[in-house]
């Protein structure tokens, strides 16, 4: 895959201090221009579940496939994320992540999602997310827990190049992502089976 990659013929300034140069053709674009930032919303407590009703992503959530709590409660419906959406902490590293479980979820608050037209930019704007909001959050002050605002995401600049490009760079960095994650998973499984043999 990395052999078919070639180089481009142009590049220019994007702008942006932490992106450098990006091919010429490249557009740059704030959140806000290309899709919404949605927040989420502060369910009653009370009605949060272990086995009854939606799956509520909190921050302790961020890019799992299951949560520790579900809610049964009334619920507005911007506040529903679907598998594949892309989601990030609103509090502490300011993360980002998807929504990784096979069911619709609830979105708590001090989170939120971004919604695109197009799933690829959407994508490639969660790989593209990690810089700036680590830049975001160093110079964001605090003497507890730093708080991120979503218009701070809204005002976010990203370099995008057209659509099948994106969808192209999506293909490759999913498919990068997945071999990196199975790897993680093998050497965990490695990792717990050396504890067992140290322990019999």
């Amino acid at each position: 895959m990395l052999r078919d990659l070639k180089p481009y013929p142009a590049m220019k300034d994007s702008g942006v201090p932490w992106l450098g140069e990006v091919p010429e053709h490249w557009e740059l674009r704030k959140i806000r221009e290309v899709g919404r930032v949605i927040n989420g919303f502060p369910f009653d407590a009370r009605r949060f579940s272990r086995s009854t009703g939606y799956p509520l992503i909190r921050i302790r959530d961020l890019d799992k496939a299951r949560t520790a709590a579900r809610y049964d409660g009334p619920f507005v419906e911007s506040a529903r994320v679907n598998p594949g959406d892309v989601l990030i902490g609103m509090d502490g590293d300011f993360n980002v992540g998807t929504w990784r479980g096979a069911e619709p979820a609830l979105l708590n608050q001090r989170m939120c999602c971004i919604r695109c037209a197009e799933r690829a930019t959407e994508r490639l704007i969660a790989y593209s997310l990690p810089g700036p909001l680590k830049q975001i959050n160093d110079v964001t002050w605090s003497t507890t827990v730093k708080h991120l605002a979503s218009r701070q995401v809204e005002r976010i600049q990203l370099s995008l190049p057209p659509l099948p490009e994106q969808a192209a760079i999506v293909r490759f960095l999913d498919y990068m992502d997945r071999r990196i994650r199975r790897y993680i998973r093998a050497k965990q499984k490695l990792i717990k089976l050396l504890e067992e043999q140290k322990q019999a």
